[in-house]
């Protein structure tokens, strides 16, 4: 209930106030280039086979166009011809094999898909999510400890060590819900992706 009174409360009441803090259309060049600066390398490329490496490779007039095909996707995407939206919005989908479990028992643990978006749109939608990240995390931490931070899970099993250190008496049930995405309909994940 908690959780849902959060998410509530940013939905409605705070877009008002999220709308006015950032406005893609003026903000600074600085922080687009700053993700695109960070963007990591060696990871496999979306559709289109664009890698960081080469969104990183812009020079200074290249840049003035890459900024305005960014502001662009974070303001009215819907301005791009429909081919080219459906191309940004376009993911590859790969195999990754789960390793065994750290007890040994299990040694293959099958395979787990992987989406990778297309480059430009993972950049423009985290410059439009830098806008709204402290308030998201303001709204839902202490029950949400991942958002916009790295290592977020490691951050929960040390916050429930700590709670553990604190109430001994307390107890913690693992819940592993094995192979819960193999259970989801694949046509109906085909419609929402898209969608």
């Amino acid at each position: 209930d908690e959780i849902a009174q959060a998410m509530n409360g940013l939905l409605n009441a705070d877009m008002d106030a999220l709308k006015h803090r950032w406005d893609p259309k003026t903000a600074a060049d600085e922080g687009i280039m700053s993700i695109v600066a960070r963007l990591p390398q060696g990871k496999s490329p979306g559709p289109s086979g664009l890698r960081a490496v080469h969104i990183q490779c812009a020079t200074q007039q290249t840049q003035v166009a890459l900024i305005r095909v960014l502001r662009q996707l974070a303001t009215a995407p819907e301005k791009f011809s429909p081919a080219l939206t459906r191309a940004l919005r376009s993911s590859r989908l790969l195999p990754f094999a789960k390793p065994g479990d750290a007890t040994g028992l299990q040694q293959n643990r099958g395979i787990r898909p992987i989406r990778v978006p297309e480059g430009l749109r993972k950049i423009a939608t985290q410059w439009a999510l830098r806008a709204v990240v402290d308030r998201v995390r303001e709204l839902l931490v202490p029950l949400q400890l991942g958002i916009g931070v790295s290592g977020g899970c490691e951050r929960s099993l040390h916050a429930i060590h700590a709670h553990l250190a604190c109430e001994p008496e307390s107890v913690v049930l693992r819940l592993d819900l094995e192979n819960a995405f193999n259970r989801i309909d694949r046509c109906v994940a085909k419609k929402l992706v898209d969608q």
